[in-house]
């Protein structure tokens, strides 16, 4: 999905979206001394919940035209933006206390290296949040074919996702799903309806029906040695 046709789908659902982000920062439970940071921020969405509750937010993204427009969120608070590759990240061992990683991962063909440098950065104990795309959604054929603009380059299954984070000396501390219900069927349907939905979205992510989901959403923890 190209950054500019994400931009325009995150606006007609901006709802949802800030579901997701609510959803992540749940997650990410952080601590007012965290040094965080956000791989593949994009426009620095979560900027303006972060950069006020944690010692410093660090965003990092391949897009120059992304970082550019992050900046509008790092004015305020401890916010810095780096523009490079996030599986070779710029930055020393065992510099963060938290990782999140919302989005970035449909783009990448191997999960692995970039868990692999997740872990590099992460401090002892640290932990990441991140979302993959749901290989076993039951609507995943009717995205390709009703959205095939927005079909991810990165599928996965639980079981596969699992063995990557062990293979990665990070463990697993908890799993859910979110975005049960496709894009293609919410825009036709009455705003008005999308408060309903929220609600059986977050009773369903509340019951781990991950199966039942677009995306899976993963918090996991550098083991400590």
């Amino acid at each position: 999905m190209s950054h500019s046709i994400n931009l325009l789908y995150r606006d007609k659902f901006r709802l949802f979206f800030n579901y997701e982000i609510a959803l992540f920062l749940e997650y990410l439970d952080v601590k007012r001394d965290d040094i965080v940071l956000d791989m593949g921020c994009g426009t620095g969405r979560f900027f303006q919940f972060l950069n006020k509750k944690v010692a410093l937010v660090v965003g990092c993204d391949f897009s120059k035209n992304m970082a550019l427009m992050a900046k509008k969120y790092a004015k305020e608070g401890a916010c810095d933006i780096v523009v490079c590759d996030c599986m070779y990240l710029p930055f020393k061992e065992q510099v963060f206390d938290k990782v999140l990683a919302c989005g970035l991962f449909e783009y990448v063909q191997s999960l692995r290296e970039y868990l692999r440098e997740v872990n590099r950065v992460l401090r002892k104990g640290g932990s990441i949040v991140f979302n993959v795309w749901n290989a076993l959604y039951p609507f995943m054929p009717f995205i390709k074919i009703f959205e095939f603009k927005y079909y991810p380059r990165s599928l996965h299954v639980l079981a596969y996702i699992k063995n990557i984070v062990r293979s990665c000396n990070l463990s697993i501390i908890d799993v859910s799903g979110y975005f049960f219900i496709p894009f293609f069927i919410l825009g036709h349907l009455p705003k008005c309806f999308y408060y309903v939905i929220i609600k059986i979205e977050k009773w369903a992510s509340h019951r781990k029906l991950y199966k039942f989901a677009s995306q899976i959403i993963v918090k996991a923890r550098k083991c400590v040695d």
